[in-house]
């Protein structure tokens, strides 16, 4: 087995242990690690085609506890965002976007990993829904990570574990239809390495997927809860590194 698809299948093995357990994360696992060998540009979409399989794995695993209505709300935004991602997304390889995300991630994963549980923050409005889900389109478009948006949003909407994960796993598979969708109608989906690389690892990715989805029944809520905001600042902190290291290569 050549080395690079060895590297490829470890780390979306791992990215979709991750999702299974959480219910999202695996691109903010994966698009870093896989971007240190892989353009950026190839990276996204075939994480997106991942994210699609994965993401409906889950969704039918846990569909009665999907809440449909928060869904419906983000999905007009979510549409409008990616649109003008795919107009962007030749911006896509700028370190500094990257850099920009990667200390986005952290931030969001900070601020729920200090927030007491006995403390948490009200509930936002339905009208959050926008932003959020507008900023996810964009996100997804250019890097494929969008996950903490929704996460961001979702957290703040519903406070039932079960639901939280499910909710959060289709939102994923909508906003990445949508990004995938665009890129099919510009072409971006035609490169023949990625059809190559995708059976390989959709296996590492049903495996993965498999295996955390049955470890996450066994880990306390709040456990649980705290997980997903130290898989944001890792993954955060490793996109945040690895921009600065293009960066200083760009300077040279």
């Amino acid at each position: 087995m050549p080395a690079e698809l060895a590297y490829s299948l470890g780390v979306v093995f791992t990215g979709y242990v991750v999702f299974g357990l959480t219910g999202f994360g695996s691109a903010l696992v994966i698009v870093p690690l896989l971007a240190f060998r892989l353009p950026l540009q190839e990276v996204v979409p075939l994480v997106l085609l991942l994210d699609l399989a994965a993401s409906a794995q889950l969704g039918h695993l846990n569909f009665s506890a999907i809440r449909f209505n928060e869904l419906w709300r983000l999905i007009p935004a979510m549409v409008l965002g990616a649109a003008l991602g795919l107009y962007l997304a030749n911006g896509g390889n700028d370190p500094l976007w990257l850099l920009a995300l990667g200390i986005y991630i952290v931030s969001v994963g900070a601020t729920g990993w200090r927030r007491p549980p006995a403390k948490q923050t009200p509930p936002i409005g339905q009208g959050w829904s926008w932003p959020f889900g507008f900023g996810s389109g964009l996100i997804e478009a250019v890097f494929a990570t969008s996950g903490p948006l929704i996460v961001a949003y979702l957290t703040r909407r519903l406070t039932d574990v079960n639901a939280l994960r499910s909710t959060i796993s289709s939102g994923i598979f909508i906003v990445v239809l949508i990004a995938l969708g665009g890129m099919a109608a510009t072409g971006r989906l035609s490169d023949a390495e990625l059809w190559q690389r995708l059976p390989w690892l959709l296996v590492a990715t049903a495996t993965g997927c498999f295996i955390g989805h049955r470890a996450a029944g066994r880990i306390a809520p709040e456990r649980l809860k705290r997980g997903i905001y130290l898989v944001l600042m890792a993954s955060g902190i490793a996109m945040a590194v690895h921009a600065v290291g293009e960066l200083g290569v760009s300077l040279k």
